[in-house]
């Protein structure tokens, strides 16, 4: 999305929740949808199908090695 486009797209949906937005907030918005905008594109459009799920998730300790290489 081009910089302009990514503007009048904020503004309308923060207007939307009542938020109101100077040109300020929508410069540090431009901002860090430059930086981040891609990244997080290319990993919303990766193929992650084969990629095995920790099934014995628990994000209070480390993960575990089983299934895993070795």
């Amino acid at each position: 999305m081009d910089p302009e486009g990514f503007q009048a797209y904020a503004r309308a949906a923060l207007e939307r929740m009542g938020v109101e937005v100077d040109e300020v907030d929508l410069a540090v918005m431009s901002v860090a949808e430059g930086v981040y905008g891609p990244g997080r594109d290319a990993l919303l459009a990766a193929d992650l199908s084969e990629v095995p799920r920790e099934h014995d998730f628990d994000p209070s300790r480390a993960p575990s090695d089983v299934g895993g290489p070795g």
